[in-house]
Order: structure tokens, then sequence, then C-alpha cells
């Protein structure tokens, strides 16, 4: 996985931000049939703001995607443990989207007998 590459830790700081970011849109391509890795973050964000599901992680999500364009484009240079700190940020939203997005199952009534 990303993590075990330790990619910035031998210099490989925007292949790391690409490749993080990367998984980011990915999932959220799939998530909410979005082309999320042909468009630009403020395309995407676009999107996700007509998306009423992921109220909430707006701010989150374009955090984690600027800040990995700002070291693609800007040629920012953050310390070490900010890449750390992105993937368990990915990890977070992730899981938040999952959360928010699954099936609301009724609750089962109990049948008195």
């Amino acid at each position: 996985a990303l993590r075990e590459q330790n990619l910035p830790a031998v210099g490989k700081v925007k292949i790391f931000y690409t490749i993080a970011a990367d998984i980011l849109r990915a999932y959220l391509g799939r998530k909410f049939d979005i082309a999320a890795l042909d468009l630009t973050t403020s395309e995407l964000m676009s999107e996700l703001r007509n998306r009423e599901s992921v109220m909430g992680l707006h701010s989150p999500i374009e955090r984690v995607l600027s800040d990995a364009d700002k070291v693609k484009f800007a040629k920012w240079h953050p310390q070490m443990h900010h890449s750390e700190e992105t993937l368990l940020s990915i990890e977070k939203l992730v899981k938040d989207v999952q959360a928010l997005t699954a099936p609301i199952e009724p609750e089962r009534a109990e049948v008195a007998s």
C-alpha cells in the first residue's frame, strides 16, 4: 500500500501526493458516478456540493485535494508528518462517506407472540 512505500522519505513527495489524491478521487468517482479523475479539484468540488450525502465533508475533501495540488503544481514541500496526516484524512473521509451513504435499514418491529 501507499503508506508502506514511504515515498516522501525517499524524496518522492510529488508522486506520493499524486497517488494519494488519485485514491480519494477514484473512490469518490466510483461512489458518486463522477469522472473524478478527469476533473480539476474545483470541478470535482462543484459536483460534490450538489450531493447532500456528503454534506459536512466538503472542507476536508477539498483540503486533501488542494494540498495535493499545491505539491503537484506549486512545488509546495510539506513537512514529513503531513504525508501521514494526509493518509489518515483520506482513510477517515472514506469511512465517513461510507457511513453517510450507507442504506438505512428500517427498524425491525418485534413481533409479540
